[in-house]
């Protein structure tokens, strides 16, 4: 994960909720963000200051629910989409290497 750029310097709990996040977004869920805090093993408060450090760093996105004012969604960022897509092709690789 050094090698990962934008995502390299992230910790375990956030490197957790990227991936949360990543998941939902590629299979066409949605992740709100009370959901996201209750999968972290930290508090909620905790949580909320990973989330907006996420978000403060361009990793990622929270969308305003249009049809409950009281809840919100988080999604990667396209550039934080493609760089942990990139991560996960480069870690397949070195898990299953083609053989000659």
């Amino acid at each position: 994960r050094q090698d990962s750029g934008a995502l390299a310097g992230l910790d375990e709990p956030s490197w957790t909720i990227l991936l949360e996040v990543y998941r939902a977004d590629i299979t066409g869920r949605r992740l709100s963000v009370s959901k996201l805090c209750s999968m972290d093993e930290a508090s909620q408060t905790t949580a909320w200051r990973r989330i907006r450090s996420m978000e403060e760093s361009g990793l990622l996105v929270r969308d305003q629910d249009p049809s409950d004012a009281r809840r919100s969604f988080i999604a990667l960022t396209d550039s934080a989409s493609a760089a942990v897509a990139d991560f996960m092709a480069r870690a397949d690789g070195l898990m299953n290497p083609v053989r000659a």
